[in-house]
């Protein structure tokens, strides 16, 4: 996207996706949101996170193929909230604020196309600083949100960091997690049928912590003094906008009319990195330290 230099420029949704070595899920989503109603108010920024030898020149050609387009590369890998921190502090210098950010990894999919036309409809009037879209896992067939309903003790997160504090108690921790998702993929069919029952259709309610793969701000957020500056690299983003959100004195409203789809590649097998548990033991450490001493 070439930007101007007014700050008149501005657009109602700002896309911001995350990518790192996953080209084909980036190309889907973009092409996917351009399709979708109300795009002529959008703006895409694409973060490239992936190494300077390895990047897809097909993301480069897609500034010049669409102007709601922007495919920037910071140089080195700068996390998923740091990557999006850093588009955004770009993207307000030539612009103004977008009623509505999402910061969003790749592998999400929109179902329906009016995702964006209903954030308009439903709240153009005391909309909350962040939504909670349903997040349907491809995996489980199960809702990720809400990602936490209540705010979770200062036992349960001790004990998050001591799981995470070694990459065998990681590893384990992470077996038994995608386990659970697998077993769920089977069941899931079946429950979901009743646990809609029970549940009241499209009850929008407030929550503790949305779903990381997908966060939905509204410029409230931003607005009161929230921002992206998570402490640490990877994961634990639920945990420091929900506490960020506690601390202003905002809201985080679960509604199940908005949908997702969470195209999760997941093997039972594949064993994480040692690199990715070393992300998760810093971000538990830091989220206990941080908000739950």
């Amino acid at each position: 996207m070439a930007y101007s230099n007014s700050h008149e420029d501005k657009v109602s949704v700002l896309i911001i996706c995350i990518n790192y070595h996953s080209e084909a899920d980036t190309l889907r989503l973009i092409n996917e949101c351009l399709a979708m109603k109300a795009s002529e108010c959008m703006g895409f920024i694409v973060v490239d996170n992936t190494e300077c030898d390895c990047r897809d020149q097909r993301l480069s050609q897609l500034s010049e193929r669409d102007n709601h387009i922007s495919v920037l590369w910071p140089g080195s890998n700068l996390g998923y909230f740091g990557g999006a921190k850093w588009a955004l502090v770009k993207y307000l210098a030539t612009h103004g604020m977008p009623d509505w950010i999402l910061v969003t990894n790749p592998d999400i999919s929109f179902p329906n196309d009016d995702f964006f036309l209903m954030l308009q409809k439903y709240y153009s009037n005391l909309p909350p600083a962040i939504l909670a879209p349903s997040i349907i896992s491809s995996l489980s067939g199960n809702d990720q949100n809400p990602h936490m309903c209540t705010r979770p003790s200062r036992l349960l997160m001790k004990f998050y960091s001591i799981c995470f504090s070694n990459y065998f108690s990681y590893v384990g921790y992470d077996f038994l997690s995608k386990t659970k998702q697998v077993v769920l993929s089977f069941v899931s069919s079946k429950m979901r049928f009743a646990c809609e029952l029970r549940k009241p259709l499209y009850a929008a309610v407030p929550i503790y912590a949305a779903h990381g793969s997908l966060f939905v701000f509204h410029r409230s957020y931003f607005d009161m003094g929230g921002d992206l500056s998570h402490g640490t690299f990877l994961f634990g983003e639920e945990i420091f906008v929900a506490e960020t959100i506690l601390r202003l004195g905002l809201t985080i409203l679960y509604d199940p009319r908005f949908c997702v789809v969470h195209k999760e590649h997941l093997t039972t097998g594949q064993l994480p990195s040692r690199k990715v548990a070393s992300f998760a033991r810093d971000s538990s450490k830091f989220c206990s330290s941080s908000f739950f001493r």
